[in-house]
């Protein structure tokens, strides 16, 4: 059973800049599909390269906004309080 019905994916996917979609998805090929960067991703902790990723992924080639800049929409990970 899919996520979302297709007219509601088709209403959406119509909707997108398609220039913007080609631009991004260049710009995370030059970036994730880089041999050397991958095999330094691979050889990470997860903890080294969270910020990493957020930054070149979220911030670098989707346009959100990283805490602590003004005005964020996404921050890293919280730690537990308790």
């Amino acid at each position: 059973m899919p996520l979302f019905q297709q007219s509601v994916l088709n209403k959406y996917l119509g909707e997108l800049n398609k220039e913007q979609v080609l631009q991004a998805y260049q710009s995370f090929q030059s970036h994730f599909h880089d041999p050397a960067k991958q095999a330094n991703i691979l050889q990470a902790k997860e903890e080294q390269y969270q910020e990493g990723f957020l930054s070149e992924l979220f911030g670098g080639i989707l346009g959100y906004t990283l805490y602590p800049r003004p005005q964020y929409n996404i921050k890293t990970e919280q730690k537990n309080l308790s």
